[in-house]
């Protein structure tokens, strides 16, 4: 999937978001590693920043134990 995974750093690196996006933070869970980061949100994908795959959905932040 390299391959794939570098022609998306294209694609997203040649697609500006609008500014109010631009910013803007998403929690993802990669279906791949089932690593659960915050992200940049992008409309063409969120990259996993553990296994840098883009298999990856939206999730809600992780509930920290009290």
């Amino acid at each position: 999937m390299s391959k794939t995974w570098q022609r998306m750093d294209e694609e997203i690196e040649a697609t500006s978001m609008p500014s109010d996006y631009r910013d803007k933070k998403v929690w993802i869970l990669c279906n791949d590693c089932n690593d659960t980061t915050e992200v940049n949100f992008h409309i063409i994908g969120q990259k996993c920043g553990h296994c840098r795959s883009y298999n990856t959905r939206a999730v809600g932040p992780p509930v920290l134990p009290q």
